[in-house]
């Protein structure tokens, strides 16, 4: 009996040790992301004088909510990427003159992360049906390794007109930074300038995981 009873004191100390490491195993996942949301959305652990030089988009956006579809016409999710932060520059089938400036100015600061450019990746948001011929050829060109995923313009206009973006963002050349989940949370003008993006980019991967 005595032997039966320290069996099941054994079994129970063993699973009890299972149960923490696997919550500290939960814990190591999480944490640092609940720690990078914490230090934009309030402020702490950010050193006095050092704010985000980007437009907080209250509340994010997730992009999954959005048809998006490749140019062949297949679904695309971000769930179902590599864990990366995006920076999404919307374009039409025409890219013009300040979408040609997002994608340069997104791209010398992507080069800039040197290291750590692989936890990061651009993508041209379509907001038309298809792709010049011409625009597709300057994106392959100058921007070879930016994926092209397109959605209809009105569900990124209804998207968000949820948050306190203006109604005029993607008319006024603003371009969006994505979490690694899949949130849209944070809006560029043509002013910011890029010592801003990547003042934030940094910040952004420093307190947040890395797989």
């Amino acid at each position: 009996m005595s032997n039966d009873v320290d069996r099941l004191t054994d079994q129970q100390k063993q699973q009890r040790r299972g149960r923490l490491q696997a919550a500290a195993i939960m814990l190591i996942v999480i944490l640092p992301m609940i720690i990078a949301y914490s230090v934009y959305y309030t402020g702490v652990g950010i050193p006095k004088g050092t704010v985000n030089k980007g437009q907080l988009i209250d509340p994010p956006q997730q992009i999954d909510d959005l048809p998006l579809q490749t140019p062949d016409g297949e679904a695309w999710r971000v769930s179902e990427q590599a864990k990366r932060w995006r920076w999404i520059i919307p374009g039409y089938a025409s890219c013009n003159e300040q979408c040609q400036k997002n994608l340069y100015l997104t791209r010398q600061v992507h080069i800039r992360l040197a290291e750590k450019s692989g936890r990061v990746e651009r993508l041209y948001l379509l907001l038309d049906d298809h792709i010049d011929a011409a625009t597709l050829e300057f994106i392959h060109t100058e921007h070879p390794h930016v994926p092209i995923v397109k959605a209809p313009a009105d569900a990124v206009k209804e998207l968000f007109a949820q948050t306190n973006l203006p109604p005029d963002a993607i008319a006024a050349g603003h371009y969006f930074l994505m979490d690694q989940e899949g949130f849209v949370m944070m809006s560029y003008t043509p002013l910011d300038q890029g010592k801003d993006l990547l003042d934030d980019i940094k910040r952004m991967l420093k307190y947040s995981y890395e797989e």
